[in-house]
């Protein structure tokens, strides 16, 4: 169940369509007050791109909502401890070989890590901060976890 979960949010966030906000120059908009502008400042207020930049945003943030908050509480945190997981085998390999060795064991370390995230925060507050990653580094973690774990 673990695996299929996995591949439908790989599937899910792989599908969404690529959202880029350009600035006229064709730059980047990395000002932290022309974001919030665009995302939370009065619609009537922003250009037509800008409005479908949000519209855009707001449909792929649904469509993740709905996946994640579909799962029971259970396989929630099954999947946030499988995006854990694989981000530390990306981030550092030797480090989770390491703790794999000290924990005495994969499945020792899946099920210590699991109550660790359990005890930190709700199903909700997991959901926020999944979802406040970027795609592409919960797709890679979500596959590093398939390929050192399963």
């Amino acid at each position: 169940m673990l695996k299929n979960n996995i591949e439908k949010y790989i599937d899910i966030l792989e599908s969404l369509p690529k959202n880029e906000l350009k600035s006229p120059d064709g730059s980047e908009i990395s000002d932290v007050g022309e974001i919030h502008r665009i995302y939370f400042g009065d619609e009537s207020e922003l250009s037509k791109e800008e409005k479908k930049h949000r519209q855009i945003t707001d449909k792929n943030e649904k469509k993740k909502l709905v996946f994640l908050s579909n799962l029971t509480n259970d396989e929630f945190y099954l999947l946030y401890n499988a995006f854990d997981l694989g981000k530390s085998y990306y981030a550092g390999k030797d480090s989770l070989e390491s703790d794999i060795r000290a924990f005495g064991g994969e499945e020792k370390l899946i099920q210590e890590n699991l109550e660790v995230i359990k005890n930190r925060f709700t199903k909700e507050t997991g959901i926020d901060q999944l979802t406040g990653k970027i795609d592409r580094l919960v797709i890679d973690s979500l596959n590093g976890y398939i390929e050192r774990f399963m």
